[in-house]
């Protein structure tokens, strides 16, 4: 096994700081109603679809009459 070096250490310590950040303003969103799709594609660098759904209640009582 091959040993990290710091830098690669510190890159991958970034890397899961922002995946919390992420992970966190996912958790808001979904809180707020909200539901989010997306795909990252690490050899583009990007995040190469991101699709958000609200979710709204629908009174079917209401609908029936």
């Amino acid at each position: 096994m091959t040993a990290i070096t710091s830098a690669e250490m510190h890159l991958l310590q970034n890397v899961r700081a922002k995946a919390d950040e992420l992970a966190r303003l996912i958790q808001d969103a979904n809180a707020a109603g909200l539901t989010i799709v997306f795909n990252i594609n690490p050899p583009m660098g990007a995040c190469d679809r991101f699709d958000v759904f609200k979710m709204v209640p629908v009174d079917m009582k209401l609908s029936a009459h």
